[in-house]
């Protein structure tokens, strides 16, 4: 039968029929109605257990005493035969003893000189155990000035951390408004410029337009005049011929009237039909002026046209640069304000590690709250653990300042690689608004290129073909691929055709002026080639203007 069982700590209770029930501590085993066991002592905790006899060895083995109760006659008597057996044991050790009490005499003396050195190293003990007692006091005091000094590390972190993100928000605070500031001189000194540049397209607009009305109502006069002065002539010469034929009339009726009368009839004709063919003559002449001068007018009308439509394409390019920076200043702000996001996030990181690292030399403050009231006989081992733990979360302690620290200055090296990185968008902004102001002003680059052109080879020898195949034609414009060059077409009538480019940007390798094409078929090229707007002399040098025909 079995019967209830005792508690977890193997005491046994008492039973419906006085007696005790018992659980094994070793075994686990519940002890039967009747049974009896062997009691046993744990010298750490100094409970009494009744033990298993298959757990007895594992008793003994642990160290466990084993008790013998009066009231138990059974235990009583195996005590007693044990011991007998022991007695007897004992008795036959004293006889294998005796034989051996001689030598033992003998080497008492040199045991008592033993037990002399033997007390001054249990004394040379004690004062060390004093001085390791001592040194564990230090060791103590120590661990206090350190937790102290860690609070205050940990104070000037703080500060340290509030200082530099106060800092940086300072610093960031200024870079915004510096770039915002920048932003708004960038947009005004460009819209300015654009004004400027715009109002000056205009004025030249106008002078050129004001200019070629000039020069139309100077032909138109000159055309009028000369007109005027060939029918003037063409009167007078006609009235002198009339005259000397009406004398020559008169002469020849009053001499051969009736004689050439016929012949001067038919002369009249003759004089009349002449007179009318130069009539038409001079009219045709008339109509042919008229005719180059509505040409001219067309000419001075499509170059009007075109100076407008290139007016507005670079109004529009420059518009479309101006948004084109304002999106790079959009997007390169974006990227500086991740980056600061990225930095905070770093500094709460570290923040968050600095709080588990407080956790966990918190927690080890209680752990040695709990050390300290363990048994006495390891309280010296476990301080000396505890030393060394502590000695070691101190050194991690430490390690994480010079992390801490080294993230520092990690950041406020980003934070001047941010810095850099803004100066030189800033610098590639002022390239921007370099740029822009080269592409506003083609007149400028075109003028440029015309000087490089007229200082070069290559003049000379568009002047040399010119001897042989008269002036050309001559058209000037930005190249279409790369607006910063100028493109020079020389077009010989129908015989044959030359384009050259010239790069005025300062700082190129040679040659800066260079033949790209050459043919005999002025066909191939656009319409707008084959519209002069340049002219060209005797030396082979261009300036913009159309040459008279």
């Amino acid at each position: 039968m079995i019967v209830g069982a005792g508690d977890e700590s193997g005491v046994p209770h008492e039973g419906p029929g006085g007696e005790r029930e018992a659980r094994c501590p070793i075994t686990g085993r519940l002890r039967l109605t009747g049974e009896k066991w062997p009691r046993f002592m744990d010298p750490d905790s100094g409970r009494v257990h009744d033990v298993s006899p298959q757990g007895a060895d594992e008793a003994r083995r642990r160290g466990w005493k084993q008790v013998v109760s009066e009231s138990d006659p059974a235990h009583l008597r195996e005590y007693i035969s044990e011991l007998e057996g022991q007695l007897e044991a004992a008795g036959t050790l004293v006889d294998s003893l005796e034989g051996e009490v001689a030598s033992l005499r003998q080497d008492l003396e040199r045991a008592r000189v033993a037990l002399q050195a033997a007390r001054q190293e249990v004394s040379a003990r004690e004062r060390a155990i004093e001085s390791r007692d001592a040194a564990l006091e230090e060791l103590r005091s120590r661990a206090g000035e350190l937790e102290s000094e860690l609070s205050e590390l940990r104070a000037a972190r703080a500060a340290e951390r509030a200082r530099m993100q106060e800092g940086h928000r300072r610093e960031l605070e200024e870079l915004r408004e510096e770039l915002e500031e920048r932003r708004r001189d960038a947009v005004e000194v460009v819209r300015a410029e654009g004004q400027r540049r715009l109002e000056e397209l205009r004025e030249l607009h106008r002078q050129e337009l004001e200019a070629l009305r000039r020069e139309y109502e100077a032909r138109r006069r000159e055309t009028a005049e000369a007109h005027e002065r060939l029918m003037r002539e063409t009167r007078l010469e006609a009235s002198r011929r009339l005259g000397a034929l009406q004398a020559q009339r008169e002469a020849d009726n009053r001499s051969l009237r009736e004689e050439h009368a016929r012949e001067l009839e038919s002369r009249l004709r003759d004089q009349e039909a002449r007179h009318r063919r130069e009539l038409e003559e001079l009219r045709e002449r008339l109509r042919g002026l008229r005719v180059k001068l509505e040409t001219e007018a067309g000419v001075f009308q499509r170059r009007l046209v075109e100076l407008q439509e290139s007016r507005l394409r670079e109004q529009a390019a420059m518009e479309e640069e101006l948004q084109r920076a304002q999106r790079e200043r959009a997007e390169e702000r974006e990227e500086l304000e991740r980056r600061i996001s990225e930095l905070q996030e770093s500094l709460e990181s570290l923040e968050a590690r600095r709080r588990e690292l407080e956790q966990d030399l918190e927690e080890e403050r209680r752990r040695a709250g709990r050390i300290r009231q363990e048994e006495r006989e390891t309280l010296t081992r476990e301080h000396e653990r505890q030393r060394e733990h502590l000695e070691e979360r101190i050194r991690e302690l430490d390690a994480g300042r010079t992390l801490a620290e080294e993230r520092s200055e990690a950041l406020r090296r980003e934070l001047e690689g941010a810095r850099l990185e803004n100066d030189r968008l800033s610098a590639e902004l002022e390239e921007v608004w370099e740029r822009l102001d080269r592409l506003a002003e083609p007149e400028l680059r075109l003028r440029a290129g015309l000087r490089l052109f007229n200082q070069s080879e290559h003049a000379r020898v568009v002047a040399s073909i010119s001897k042989a195949l008269g002036l050309p034609r001559v058209h000037v414009g930005l190249d279409g691929s790369d607006p910063a060059k100028a493109e020079l077409t020389f077009v010989w009538s129908e015989i044959s055709w030359r384009r050259y480019t010239a790069d005025p940007t300062e700082g190129i390798e040679e040659p800066r002026v260079y033949l790209t094409g050459t043919g005999d078929d002025p066909a191939v090229l656009s319409n707008r080639e084959l519209e002069p707007n340049a002219r060209m002399d005797a030396r082979g040098c261009v300036s913009l203007g159309v040459q008279a025909r």
